[in-house]
């Protein structure tokens, strides 16, 4: 007679006693890819900031006397009837400079800046001074939220626009900590000094300007 042990089942019974695992695992894998294609996604989307190691991605919010002008006058400024005259200056701060300076390059767009208007969206700030022959004089401003650029424009009696106006760059400040394998650079929003000479025809820069990617070791109306 024969006799048949049940005691333990067979791989068809194993099967058929566990028919949802392979469903579960499928669906745990499913999940597992998901939540790493999320985090994928989300590193590489990085967001604006205050200090990123982007300068591209940093944020430019306002800030107070961020912009230094230091203006000296010749004795013979905005020269006319062999006589030096006052003259008057617009000073704007900008997000990009392509309509300033499409402006600047005949005598009518010069006449337009001089009004220190919003001439377009690219304005955030636009103010007016006026200089006399022999006047120096330092001008502060605080820098406009998203401002990375200032125009400035003077009224001569007789120039040419490219004498006239010109525009300088606020470029992210740029701070490396530590030293060799263990250096990072970080961005933040930068400031303006800028040395200014007001001569008989034209506008020009007197020492140059103390901006650019400046470097500060520790650790752009």
């Amino acid at each position: 007679m024969c006799c048949i042990n049940r005691s333990t089942p067979s791989a068809s019974d194993t099967v058929r006693l566990n028919p949802a695992m392979p469903r579960l695992a499928l669906a745990l894998s499913a999940i597992l890819i998901c939540t790493l294609l999320a985090g994928c996604g989300a590193s590489g989307q990085p967001k604006p900031a205050l200090e990123s190691d982007r300068p591209d991605l940093v944020l430019w919010p306002r800030a107070e006397k961020a912009v230094r002008l230091r203006f000296k006058a010749d004795r013979d400024l905005n020269m006319y009837d062999s006589k030096g005259h006052s003259i008057q200056i617009c000073v704007y701060q900008l997000d990009k400079p392509e309509a300033f300076l499409n402006l600047a390059k005949t005598q009518e767009g010069i006449t337009t800046l001089l009004e220190a208007g919003q001439f377009d969206k690219s304005v955030k700030n636009a103010v007016r001074l006026f200089m006399q022959p022999l006047e120096e004089t330092v001008f502060e401003l605080d820098r406009a939220e998203n401002a990375t650029f200032v125009g400035v424009v003077c009224g001569y009696f007789d120039s040419t626009p490219e004498n006239s106006a010109k525009t300088w760059e606020i470029k992210p400040l740029m701070t490396t900590t530590g030293h060799l394998f263990w250096k990072s650079t970080t961005y933040s929003a930068g400031t303006l000094d800028l040395a200014l000479r007001l001569t008989s025809h034209a506008l020009a820069e007197d020492g140059g300007a103390k901006a650019g990617i400046a470097t500060k070791t520790g650790g752009r109306q």
